[in-house]
């Protein structure tokens, strides 16, 4: 590794504000894991999310001068994970769909084939019957699975060692699925380290990720399996040449191989990390590259093709959420918005959704051809790629704001650590969900969000363009 240079001693004042900052997020993620339910009508829990970002805040800036050291961030991390696997904030019952259809591909049956509510399955109803605290938590059960195979084989693994050992999936079998993603979450400080070091930063930037109070909650408190995709992801770009490591010290044969399976593998846990294809499989040996990751895939689906139902395809549970869900988005409201006053929600190809989506689609992939002819760094790329992604999603969720945590910890941007910090106030239509079944957003919650956001975004466009007489680090 390449030692990160050192920013100097810092002053003994700002190392207790350091320690002072953790202190801080250590306690809010205290107060909302135990704060039972999270309810947005109840303000202490949001107000100690809020000001556990804040201690973020100060903690990444005192950071980036130079205080703090790698084992102190590692072992804040580390407390963050056990205080919020210890408690349950109730932010999401996703993990219980995990489990189900982990149960499911146990029973011999694709979970892409029939959603949890199918009444023609006699294998779902065994399972409906042996584990009906474990179905009558999943949420949408008219949904076929969405997530891909790796994300399947993981919940499988847990539901069979709960089998084992007599365990309920639907208490035991979610503290281990939350402890699995809890340590993925950890895990993501290792790749971070490498690419700090090839980037001669200090390490102690690795707080940007291990300090954050969203990753903590969102997945040794919640489970949210993104934490393997987001592990897989950063570990496939620190996997990466790098001009600190000259490839002619690897064969041929081998050049890029453990950057494209940890890809590969991160793909077959959500498709976000396909993001990083165009750098991962560019130049000599490209089309190699390229035909592996489509071949790693293909093997990661493969067994699901022995499954009862696998004739029904892999991809119907990801259509339905691409085409129904929509919430808390910065720029798809306003297309859809669009297209409803002139057609009607019928359906068809003119559906107003469907549009919506498809302009959105074209939309990111100009902006992805533009971003791949022009930028030739990996993770600047791969970065852009998935903050276009984010603003134009019909859908963010505040665990999704984490893919764009490893790249805030490399290249700092005011405008997505604004969007990191108020993550939270997306879950204030939480409480009318969980007591009416109605997903109501308030009026403010678009302005509070948004336009702070594109503010911050604008200038830092302008700054990287020479507008602005000092310089910012945009990350879209």
């Amino acid at each position: 590794m390449v030692k990160a240079r050192s920013a100097g001693k810092p002053g003994g004042g700002r190392s207790l504000l350091f320690f002072g900052a953790l202190l801080t997020i250590l306690g809010a993620v205290f107060a909302i894991s135990c704060s039972g339910r999270f309810s947005s009508e109840e303000p202490i829990p949001t107000a100690c999310f809020l000001a556990g970002g804040v201690a973020w805040l100060l903690a990444m800036g005192l950071a980036r001068r130079g205080v703090g050291d790698l084992r102190v961030v590692v072992a804040g991390a580390v407390a963050l994970r056990l205080l919020a696997w210890a408690g349950d904030a109730g932010l999401s019952d996703d993990v219980y769909r995990y489990l189900w259809e982990g149960e499911v591909v146990i029973e011999g049956t694709s979970p892409y084939a029939h959603p949890p509510d199918d009444a023609g399955d006699p294998a779902l109803a065994r399972l409906r019957h042996r584990f009906p605290d474990l179905h009558a938590r999943v949420n949408h059960k008219e949904v076929r699975a969405a997530y891909p195979p790796l994300s399947q084989a993981a919940s499988a693994a847990v539901a069979a060692l709960c089998r084992m050992l007599d365990l309920a999936p639907e208490t035991a079998g979610v503290r281990i699925l939350r402890a699995l993603f809890a340590l993925c979450d950890l895990l993501v400080l290792w790749p971070l380290a490498i690419l700090l070091d090839r980037a001669r930063s200090p390490r102690a930037l690795a707080v940007v990720w291990g300090w954050c109070p969203l990753p903590a909650i969102e997945f040794a408190g919640s489970g949210h399996l993104d934490s393997l995709g987001i592990l897989l992801l950063v570990g496939a770009l620190a996997a990466g040449s790098s001009d600190h490591e000259p490839s002619e010290k690897v064969p041929a044969a081998r050049r890029g191989l453990p950057a494209v399976i940890l890809l590969s593998a991160g793909i077959l846990v959500k498709y976000v990390p396909a993001a990083a294809l165009p750098w991962i499989t560019r130049g000599r040996g490209a089309f190699g590259r390229a035909a592996l990751v489509l071949l790693l895939c293909a093997l990661g689906f493969a067994p699901f093709l022995f499954l009862r139902g696998s004739e029904h395809g892999f991809f119907s549970g990801l259509e339905q959420y691409a085409l129904r869900w929509d919430s808390g988005n910065l720029v798809h409201r306003w297309i859809e918005g669009t297209f409803a006053a002139l057609f009607a929600r019928d359906e068809t190809w003119t559906d107003p959704r469907r549009l919506a989506r498809a302009v959105s689609a074209l939309v990111w992939l100009v902006l992805a051809v533009g971003v791949v002819r022009r930028e030739r760094d990996t993770v600047r790329g791969t970065c852009a790629l998935i903050g276009a992604w984010l603003v134009l999603s019909p859908t963010l969720h505040p665990w999704y704001l984490c893919w764009m945590l490893p790249f805030l910890t490399l290249r700092f941007s005011a405008a997505w650590s604004w969007l990191v910090l108020a993550a939270p106030l997306l879950y204030w239509p939480l409480a009318g969900w969980q007591r009416e079944g109605v997903w109501t957003e308030p009026a403010w919650l678009w302005p509070v969000l948004a336009l702070p956001f594109f503010a911050l975004l604008v200038r830092e466009w302008a700054a990287r363009r020479g507008v602005l007489a000092r310089p910012s680090s945009p990350v879209v």
